[in-house]
């Protein structure tokens, strides 16, 4: 009977604790926009390839691992606290702009938007850690990472690339 009961307090301590490490964020769903031509919905893990007559809607595998990474660099970088439209740099952008975009979605509502973007004309300030332009820029970095080093990321990007070079070509 005792060996009974201790099995099962060791079954409801592991569950629980499974539980903690959940991959999910809580009730936030996060869609990344890459280069304006790539979607990624990180919640039904689907891409969309929209580009001058490519649009493809592809699932895309995120590891455990990748969704780790992905959810500890939200908590780290303090995501969650950023409500509003929000672009980074602050600054004249160059045209054609090819920023990233963020939307973030709490309990099914919009809560942010952030826009990054590389390739302004002005640099990227990364000084004060608890700014929101360096938990921001960090933000993007993990997430680059982590999408360009996906092999169905790479796929999408590679679709992308040729078809461009395709059309670019007629």
């Amino acid at each position: 009977m005792v060996k009974n009961v201790t099995i099962l307090i060791l079954i409801i301590i592991l569950s629980s604790c499974l539980n903690k490490n959940s991959s999910k964020i809580d009730n936030t769903k996060i869609i990344f926009r890459y280069n304006k031509f790539i979607t990624v919905d990180f919640e039904t893990q689907m891409l969309k390839i929209d580009y001058a007559g490519l649009n493809k809607i592809l699932p895309i595998s995120i590891s455990k691992v990748e969704d780790s990474l992905i959810i500890s660099s939200f908590s780290k970088n303090k995501i969650e606290e950023i409500k509003g439209e929000f672009s980074y740099p602050d600054c004249n952008w160059l045209m054609p702009s090819f920023e990233d975009k963020f939307e973030i979605y709490e309990n099914q509502k919009l809560k942010s938007t952030i826009f990054f973007n590389e390739n302004s004309n002005c640099p990227l300030q990364k000084t004060n850690p608890d700014s929101k332009e360096y938990r921001i820029t960090n933000f993007v970095g993990d997430i680059k990472k982590v999408l360009e080093n996906n092999s169905d990321f790479k796929r999408a990007l590679d679709t992308l690339n040729k078809f461009r070079k395709h059309t670019i070509s007629l």
